[in-house]
């Protein structure tokens, strides 16, 4: 989620702990494709934050913010 506030690179990059928490904010663990996650509409990312998926006019919404890319393998 967005606190309102902007973080740069390179104060990411110097902070550990704040790399840790933006990266495993946005992971989900096992291995979900966009279909998964639109038959489960919830789930739970690897640092324990809820994310909920709605779909609106065609784009797919993580938390209000719109999936631009999906199915990237890690």
């Amino acid at each position: 989620g967005s606190s309102g506030s902007t973080v740069y690179g390179s104060t990411v990059l110097a902070d550990k702990n704040l790399l840790t928490q933006i990266l495993t904010f946005h992971v989900v663990p096992g291995f979900l494709t966009s279909t998964d996650l639109v038959r489960l509409g919830s789930f739970t990312t690897i640092n324990g934050k809820s994310l909920t998926l709605n779909i609106k006019d065609g784009a797919a919404y993580i938390n209000n913010s719109k999936l631009v890319i999906t199915d990237v393998p890690a």
